[in-house]
């Protein structure tokens, strides 16, 4: 005897509407609409601040600071260094010691085949 069957619901849902009025259902199924489009919107991201760029010393195409290779032409974006006057040719014994990079001028740690910055093969002499 304490069970609703479906016309003791059917009676309950008219007395509701009844007495809260039938705008009462639209106005909360319209809330109830709105609170699911709220929750299934996806937020939109701001966008990445923009990466700065140099031109490709081949093909002149833009290319991000932070890539090493030119993604038009393949080329590496490392610049070579010029070769050192005959005068650093001549202190370069003296520092093989600090095992400086030829391309970067990063000093790396003694025994180290390349350069941790730049990535360049260090020269036998500064190993």
């Amino acid at each position: 005897m304490g069970e609703f069957g479906a016309w003791e619901i059917f009676f309950l849902l008219i007395a509701l509407i009844i007495i809260l009025g039938a705008g009462w259902v639209t106005r909360t199924s319209r809330r109830s609409r709105s609170v699911r489009r709220a929750a299934t919107a996806v937020p939109v991201a701001p966008p990445p601040p923009p990466v700065p760029t140099v031109p490709c010393p081949t093909c002149q195409a833009a290319v991000a600071v932070t890539n090493k290779f030119c993604s038009v032409c393949g080329n590496s974006m490392t610049v070579a260094a010029p070769d050192p006057p005959l005068a650093a040719v001549a202190e370069a014994p003296a520092k093989a010691a600090e095992n400086t990079c030829p391309s970067c001028a990063t000093v790396n740690p003694p025994g180290q085949p390349f350069c941790g910055q730049c990535g360049a093969h260090l020269t036998p002499a500064a190993v």
